[in-house]
């Protein structure tokens, strides 16, 4: 599934803007239902044209906000699992128990916040070159340590080979 820290890093990225961008789709989404509540015009005699035609678009939108959820418990899936790689699930596991706990700040900030490392960096205060060193570093010891797989729960003590 994760081969490397950086491509679960990169995926817990990916994840958490489209997350946001779910959050948006379900504002926009509830905004439309709240819109069917009041003044659908009848378009037949006795409204059951209407109706059937405001029943449809309820369902839609209904079923459109069940996918919407179903996305966002997969993309909280992800990043879940690339804070309990950074942080184990205590909060002092995982990567932060190898490197200095900034360096798993910086990542965390950068890949499921968003922030550039300019962003990272006045944040954090450190300057942005010193936060990508720091991080190339932690990615490389994460790599080196196999802690994505240990987050997985994969690893030697898994393997029941003789």
């Amino acid at each position: 599934m994760y081969d490397s820290t950086r491509r679960l890093l990169e995926d817990a990225r990916d994840a958490a803007d489209n997350y946001a961008a779910c959050e948006r789709q379900l504002i926009a989404l509830r905004l439309r239902a709240e819109s069917l509540g009041g003044g659908v015009s009848t378009g037949s005699v006795g409204g059951t044209h209407a109706h059937d035609s405001m029943e449809r678009r309820v369902v839609a939108l209904a079923d459109r906000q069940r996918d919407i959820e179903g996305r966002m418990l997969r993309y909280e899936r992800v990043m879940d699992l690339a804070c309990d790689m950074l942080y184990g699930k205590g909060g002092r596991d995982g990567l932060a128990a190898l490197v200095p706990a900034f360096w798993c700040d910086a990542l965390w900030w950068h890949y499921l916040q968003g922030m550039t490392w300019v962003e990272v960096g006045d944040t954090l205060g450190y300057s942005a070159q010193h936060l990508k060193r720091c991080a190339t570093a932690a990615i490389e010891v994460g790599d080196a340590y196999g802690i994505v797989a240990s987050t997985l729960g994969e690893g030697i003590a898994e393997d029941h080979t003789p």
